[in-house]
């Protein structure tokens, strides 16, 4: 199974701004980065810092919906599309010359949970009421996934009633209530909510200004995905991509205030899948009821490199000087007494291993010898805890006691090991396991020069004592028979995130023009781009992993919507090129994930390209680009 590791580096602020327009500097707190200047001109900043996050971190799914009216009920659809712990949330914004309330929200006929509300009202005959609140439904309780319609149902006397609706689908959601929710008034701006979100924490917010034309700007590295200028009113959504201990979040409204009221609610990721474990795979076995001084045994089916390879050999009395084969590494050799003696190793397969291995130890000795095949592990240090025992039983029943040994890390493979005197008959496995292998150096049971070796298996999930674990044997003419017994837990492997960087941190387009290009270069680079030429830089020290590139609409003012085609009015056009790409390869970005890096191992570097149309207004204009590395 493939383990998904998703990186998140957010490119903070483009600030765009017009020729001739003189505007202060301001300081802008950008998350992971710190505190970045901006004036008339052009910035793109990359955040270089490395921070990973959730295999399951929360990501937007399908296409965002919304609507507006003017009646008590507000009804528009909502496409739901697949995914994993989702989460539907939808916003809900209200102006009405009365007190009003949102009785219910549903989607495709399931009630949806309300996680917050708030309301202010403003002065005046009627006195206008402005609501916000936010609704959501969890994966055990969505419909069918398709087309669906979202219905908002509101009580309340309509007077000049505006109702607005927007609707988002999040995977990658803890399935459980907002962590954290807070509602807040005002009449001037900006207006905040004071909210701590956990790490990696989305936060859906919702304002809502009793005025029209009151543009808003969002604070704190927020994302606008939907704004609505109403006849007497304005809606906007926010989402906090992935929080990083903020505690104030906040919306600036331009123009003239009357009313502003804003709710957010926090939503925690689900909790990361556990590494996959390790796990058996295969064994092979050799045997001898000859007093020898080697044994050979063939090399597991199906192994590759990296494989873990624990080979145990089991010898009737005491086979003396016990050298392994090269490359195997020594866990424990032992006798007990001088009845039996028990020998385990390890290795890690390589690219080219041989078709066997042999043991050869100097006292000749009748042998039975098993490899066993063991994948996802941990490369590195494969062997946590090992423990072993002796001893004898007496009696009716034959019976070989694993020790207890206790892990110190999660999800290990407890291996069970043991060799005993003389050929025994099978009885069972320990309770719990699952059996590898019982078997003696000779089929004669009542032969008294041979021995008997077996092993067994159990996944554990908790770090902690595996418990002593028996096997038993059906007692033959030897009822008291010497045994040495070992434990090994194995390690699972790591979880291997990318290691990615991206550098420089920050580059300056300078002022731009309408209807004019500007490259990250300073200008256009030649073609295919060489190192020489791209700008900016993807480092990749860690596994293999594939890149997407996201963007967002430029906001402030009158805003600057990206484009594919040549950029028109109050349009830009965001190109990316990739290392070895021609001059005509480049990618423009869109507002939804575009994979243009595919099996990253190394290095890539990339150009950005910015195409402006022509401009309306002098407001600065603000933009996110996020990079998303997943493990391949």
């Amino acid at each position: 199974m493939k383990l998904l590791k998703k990186l998140l580096i957010i490119i903070p602020v483009v600030g765009l701004t017009l020729v001739g327009i003189f505007m202060p500097a301001q300081q802008v707190s950008i998350k992971g980065i710190g505190t970045l200047s901006f004036e008339t001109k052009v910035t793109l900043s990359v955040g270089s810092g490395v921070a990973y996050a959730n295999p399951d971190s929360i990501a937007k799914a399908g296409a965002d919906t919304s609507g507006t009216g003017n009646a008590l009920t507000l009804s528009f659809s909502h496409t739901l599309v697949a995914g994993s712990d989702r989460l539907v949330v939808v916003c809900v914004g209200v102006e009405n010359g009365y007190t009003i309330d949102v009785s219910s929200v549903t989607y495709g006929g399931v009630a949806m949970t309300k996680a917050i509300d708030g309301i202010i009202s403003g002065s005046g005959t009627p006195p206008f009421y402005y609501l916000c609140e936010i609704w959501y439904i969890l994966e055990a309780d969505l419909p069918s996934d398709g087309s669906q319609t979202v219905v908002i149902d509101c009580s309340g006397t309509p007077y000049e009633l505006e109702v607005n609706g927007f609707c988002a689908e999040y995977t990658g959601v803890e399935q459980v209530a907002p962590e954290a929710t807070d509602a807040n008034n005002t009449t001037s701006s900006p207006i905040s909510n004071t909210i701590s979100p956990s790490d990696n924490a989305w936060v859906i917010s919702t304002a809502g200004s009793g005025n029209t034309n009151t543009v808003p700007t969002q604070n704190e590295g927020q994302y606008q995905p939907f704004d609505y200028n109403g006849s007497s009113s304005r809606f906007c959504v926010a989402e906090l991509r992935g929080a990083s201990g903020e505690t104030s979040l906040s919306t600036s409204f331009s123009g003239t205030i009357n009313r502003l009221e804003r709710v957010a609610a926090s939503f925690t990721e689900a909790p990361a899948a556990p590494p996959a474990g390790p796990t058996y795979q295969s064994f092979t076995e050799a045997k001898n009821n000859s007093d020898v001084t080697s044994i050979t045994v063939n090399k597991p089916a199906g192994t590759t490199s990296g494989d873990l390879l624990i080979g145990v050999v089991a010898t009737d009395g005491t086979a003396g000087t016990f050298p392994p084969p090269a490359s195997w590494t020594l866990i424990n050799s032992g006798t007990n007494g001088t009845a039996v003696t028990v020998g385990t190793w390890y290795k890690i397969a390589g690219g080219s291993e041989p078709a066997s291995y042999t043991w050869s130890w100097t006292n000749p000795q009748a042998v039975y010898a098993f490899i066993v095949r063991i994948t996802g592990h941990d490369s590195s240090n494969p062997i946590n805890v090992w423990g072993v025992a002796t001893g004898s039983s007496t009696g009716t029943s034959i019976t070989v006691t694993s020790p207890d040994v206790t892990t110190s890390v999660a999800d290990t493979l407890v291996l069970r090991i043991f060799g005993a005197d003389r050929a025994m008959n099978f009885g069972s496995y320990p309770a719990g396991h699952t059996g590898i292998t019982f078997g003696s150096s000779s089929g004669n049971n009542t032969t008294m020069y041979q021995c008997t070796s077996g092993a067994a298996y159990k996944t554990q999930a908790a770090i902690g004592a595996t418990g002593t674990a028996d096997f038993t044997a059906i007692p033959n003419v030897f009822t008291t028979e010497e045994w040495r017994a070992l434990t090994v837990a194995i390690a699972p492997a790591a979880a291997a995130p990318p290691d990615i960087s991206n550098l420089p941190a920050s580059k300056d387009f300078g002022t731009v023009l309408e209807n004019s290009d500007y490259w990250s270069s300073g200008a256009e680079p030649s073609w295919p781009l060489t190192d020489g030429d791209a700008f900016f830089t993807v480092t990749n020290n860690g596994d293999q992993c594939s890149i997407t590139f996201e963007a967002i609409n430029f906001t402030g003012g009158n805003g600057w919507a990206l484009t594919s085609g040549s950029p028109g009015s109050e349009e830009v056009r965001i190109s990316v090129f990739i290392e070895d790409d021609g001059s005509g390869d480049g990618t423009a970005l869109t507002t939804s994930p575009q994979e243009l890096i595919s099996g990253l191992t190394t290095d890539v570097d990339w150009e950005l390209k910015l195409e402006t149309g022509t401009f309306t207004d002098s407001v600065q204009k603000t933009s996110t680009i996020t990079l998303t590395a997943t493990l391949a």
